[in-house]
Protein backbone atom coordinates (compact mmCIF):
# COMPACT_ATOMS: atom_id res chain seq x y z
CA UNK A 1 0.00 0.00 0.00
CA UNK A 2 3.00 2.45 0.74
CA UNK A 3 4.34 1.53 -2.80
CA UNK A 4 0.94 2.87 -4.16
CA UNK A 5 0.82 5.83 -2.42
CA UNK A 6 4.45 7.21 -3.14
CA UNK A 7 3.68 6.41 -7.14
CA UNK A 8 0.00 7.90 -6.55
CA UNK A 9 2.04 11.35 -5.23
CA UNK A 10 4.55 11.26 -8.16
CA UNK A 11 2.02 10.68 -10.20
CA UNK A 12 0.11 13.72 -9.20
CA UNK A 13 3.24 16.15 -9.10
CA UNK A 14 3.93 15.34 -12.29
CA UNK A 15 0.27 16.04 -13.94
CA UNK A 16 -0.42 18.98 -11.65
CA UNK A 17 3.02 20.88 -11.03
CA UNK A 18 5.28 19.71 -13.80
CA UNK A 19 7.73 17.96 -11.60
CA UNK A 20 9.49 14.83 -13.69
CA UNK A 21 9.58 11.94 -11.44
CA UNK A 22 13.12 10.81 -10.20
CA UNK A 23 12.64 6.71 -9.86
CA UNK A 24 16.07 6.45 -7.43
CA UNK A 25 14.10 9.11 -4.92
CA UNK A 26 11.28 7.11 -5.18
CA UNK A 27 12.61 3.88 -4.18
CA UNK A 28 14.48 5.61 -1.53
CA UNK A 29 11.44 6.34 0.00
CA UNK A 30 9.34 3.26 -0.19
CA UNK A 31 12.43 1.96 0.78
CA UNK A 32 12.56 4.77 3.95
CA UNK A 33 8.88 3.98 4.80
CA UNK A 34 8.96 -0.06 4.42
CA UNK A 35 11.97 0.65 7.41
CA UNK A 36 9.46 2.71 9.57
CA UNK A 37 6.72 0.30 9.32
CA UNK A 38 8.92 -2.26 10.00
CA UNK A 39 9.93 -0.86 13.15
CA UNK A 40 6.36 0.35 14.52
CA UNK A 41 6.12 -3.47 14.02
CA UNK A 42 6.10 -5.62 17.35
CA UNK A 43 5.00 -9.38 15.59
CA UNK A 44 6.83 -12.55 14.51
CA UNK A 45 6.45 -13.43 11.02
CA UNK A 46 6.31 -16.97 9.89
CA UNK A 47 7.76 -16.38 6.51
CA UNK A 48 10.45 -18.56 4.64
CA UNK A 49 14.36 -17.90 5.06
CA UNK A 50 13.76 -16.04 0.82
CA UNK A 51 10.98 -13.96 2.44
CA UNK A 52 13.29 -13.28 5.92
CA UNK A 53 16.27 -12.13 2.89
CA UNK A 54 13.92 -9.69 1.15
CA UNK A 55 13.00 -7.91 4.25
CA UNK A 56 16.71 -7.27 5.29
CA UNK A 57 17.34 -5.90 2.40
CA UNK A 58 14.86 -3.60 2.22
CA UNK A 59 15.73 -2.58 6.16
CA UNK A 60 12.96 -4.05 7.93
CA UNK A 61 13.39 -5.79 10.50
CA UNK A 62 11.35 -9.03 11.17
CA UNK A 63 11.39 -11.21 14.34
CA UNK A 64 10.95 -14.69 13.28
CA UNK A 65 9.62 -16.88 15.14
CA UNK A 66 11.86 -19.24 17.55
CA UNK A 67 12.44 -22.63 16.25
CA UNK A 68 10.64 -25.58 17.12
CA UNK A 69 12.59 -28.12 19.62
CA UNK A 70 15.59 -29.46 17.67
CA UNK A 71 16.82 -32.98 18.06
CA UNK A 72 19.85 -34.76 16.86
CA UNK A 73 19.30 -37.80 15.67
CA UNK A 74 22.20 -39.82 14.05
CA UNK A 75 20.99 -42.78 11.37
CA UNK A 76 21.96 -46.22 11.69
CA UNK A 77 21.89 -48.76 8.62
CA UNK A 78 19.64 -51.93 9.06
CA UNK A 79 20.60 -55.35 9.52
CA UNK A 80 22.12 -57.08 5.85
CA UNK A 81 18.67 -58.44 4.54
CA UNK A 82 16.81 -55.66 5.63
CA UNK A 83 15.46 -52.09 3.75
CA UNK A 84 14.79 -48.90 6.01
CA UNK A 85 12.54 -46.25 4.85
CA UNK A 86 13.10 -42.98 5.92
CA UNK A 87 9.96 -40.29 5.25
CA UNK A 88 8.63 -37.13 5.06
CA UNK A 89 5.55 -35.33 3.99
CA UNK A 90 3.80 -32.92 3.50
CA UNK A 91 -0.35 -31.51 3.31
CA UNK A 92 -2.25 -28.21 2.78
CA UNK A 93 -5.24 -29.05 4.33
CA UNK A 94 -7.98 -31.70 3.54
CA UNK A 95 -8.48 -32.38 1.11
CA UNK A 96 -5.88 -30.43 -0.56
CA UNK A 97 -3.11 -32.13 -2.28
CA UNK A 98 -0.34 -33.68 -0.60
CA UNK A 99 3.09 -35.06 -1.44
CA UNK A 100 5.10 -37.44 0.49
CA UNK A 101 8.62 -38.45 -0.27
CA UNK A 102 11.24 -41.52 1.09
CA UNK A 103 14.15 -42.95 0.53
CA UNK A 104 15.65 -46.76 0.83
CA UNK A 105 18.54 -47.77 2.34
CA UNK A 106 20.11 -51.53 2.52
CA UNK A 107 22.84 -52.50 5.00
CA UNK A 108 25.52 -51.14 2.48
CA UNK A 109 23.37 -47.49 2.40
CA UNK A 110 22.29 -48.23 -1.21
CA UNK A 111 19.61 -45.49 -1.82
CA UNK A 112 16.86 -45.77 -3.77
CA UNK A 113 14.58 -42.93 -3.53
CA UNK A 114 10.59 -42.62 -3.98
CA UNK A 115 7.68 -39.81 -4.46
CA UNK A 116 4.43 -39.38 -4.20
CA UNK A 117 1.61 -36.50 -4.59
CA UNK A 118 -1.33 -37.18 -3.91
Amino acid sequence: MLGFSSIWLTKNKLIFEDIKPNLKKSVLHIRFLLRDIGRLSFGHIDNTQSDLLVLHSLGVSAIPKNAPLILEVCWHPPPHIWLKLNTDGLAKGNPEPAVTSGVFRNSRDFVKDHTFLS
